[in-house]
């Protein structure tokens, strides 16, 4: 726990604002038995984190991870615990993504938007 508080103290306010209220909550969990009476520390550690990219992002962070020693421990991480969505076209404003967003469980795929 303690490389996770240096770890929070150090990127926490890198952070986007609307994710500060989420990190203060989660600080609250020291070990794994407090995970149980924390919402949001379920509901994270149930679901997969869904992050998009562009695929310019995509192809350079693939590259970086390869280059990297240490990548088999992130690339671990990122399997079990992120979801990352490769998106083409411009980026988009903190605005167009949040009217898509579907509350704590995240954006709804794409594949799940499709009509049958």
């Amino acid at each position: 726990t303690e490389h996770a508080s240096k770890f929070l103290d150090k990127f926490g306010p890198e952070q986007e604002e609307y994710y500060q209220e989420d990190l203060n909550r989660l600080c609250a969990v020291k070990n794994k038995d407090q995970v149980k009476g924390n919402e949001l520390a379920e509901i994270y550690s149930s679901n997969k984190f869904q992050v998009q990219l562009s695929r310019d992002a995509s192809t350079q962070l693939k590259r970086y991870l390869h280059e990297q020693k240490s990548s088999p421990i992130i690339i671990n991480i990122i399997k079990n615990h992120i979801v990352i969505d490769v998106c083409d076209g411009p980026g988009r404003t903190q605005a167009q993504v949040k009217s898509t967003l579907g509350g704590l469980l995240g954006e709804a795929s794409r594949n799940e938007n499709r009509t049958k």
